[in-house]
């Protein structure tokens, strides 16, 4: 009896994207699932996402974003906690390889603003997150650089635009005395300028990522806030499974027959 769900064809692997701001050029076999769950913790907020991934094409991939728990603590009040806001975005690679080397792919995403409203985390209207990502490689090790342009909610509803760009920098899994170790490390810096607001927050990131099965990755990173207007501190972790083809109907019907 063929299984419901078929073993990962050689050469995916999981690609887990959900831990930092950024995201990088590799999108979703096509017709895989890639099942995503990150939790961050801050002294004052904290977070519970679901990231659900889809590959429509090759290089074309349709993702929802949803904030399962928001809590948010501020000195003096009480605990606000409640269901967050979604994003629902797509992400193409346009290019492969250019002269150069580099990938380079768009990405367009809406955040939708069902949250609970007394909290207060959630968006007044909806916000809208275009992008263009880069993705090279030094050796052994890649890049990836992430050109932002927001159109965020203020608070009578008036979409304000904002800038935004980050860098990352990934290695390979690590070498100890010739032994390979089951990890590799992450960083990445950037920022948000938001001049109707007077805003420009910015963070530095650090972490792994320990690949645990090839259709299972773990990552983990500590994002520093930088300035009076930079996030919350925060231990940030996240969890990443690639499907199998359960979704390839066609495929499965023809190979029962």
């Amino acid at each position: 009896m063929q299984s419901c769900v078929n073993p990962i064809p050689a050469g995916l692997s999981a690609h887990p994207q959900g831990l930092l701001p950024s995201q990088d050029t590799v999108t979703t076999p096509s017709g895989f699932l890639e099942i995503e769950a990150t939790g961050s913790w801050g002294a004052q907020e904290e977070q519970a996402v679901a990231l659900t991934r889809y590959g429509l094409a090759d290089r074309t991939e349709l993702y929802l974003a949803q904030d399962l728990r928001h809590s948010l603590s501020r000195p003096g009040e009480p605990t606000a906690e409640g269901l967050g806001d979604a994003w629902v975005g797509i992400r193409h690679r346009v290019i492969d390889r250019d002269p150069d080397g580099v990938a380079h792919a768009l990405l367009a995403e809406v955040r939708i603003p069902h949250s609970d409203v007394d909290p207060g985390f959630n968006a007044s209207g909806l916000e809208l997150h275009l992008a263009h990502i880069r993705d090279g490689s030094w050796g052994s090790s890649g890049w990836t650089t992430n050109v932002d342009l927001f159109f965020l909610s203020d608070p009578s509803g008036r979409p304000d635009p904002a800038l935004g760009g980050s860098f990352t920098w990934t290695s390979d899994l690590i070498e100890v005395m010739g032994k390979r170790l089951p990890m590799g490390l992450l960083a990445e810096a950037g920022g948000l300028f938001h001049p109707e607001q007077d805003q420009a927050p910015a963070w530095l990131a650090a972490g792994l990522r320990v690949p645990l099965h090839p259709s299972l990755e773990l990552q983990l990173a500590w994002v520093q806030g930088i300035g009076s207007d930079g996030p919350e501190d925060r231990l940030a972790i996240n969890l990443g499974r690639l499907v199998g083809d359960a979704l390839f109907f066609g495929a499965r019907a023809a190979g029962d027959s």
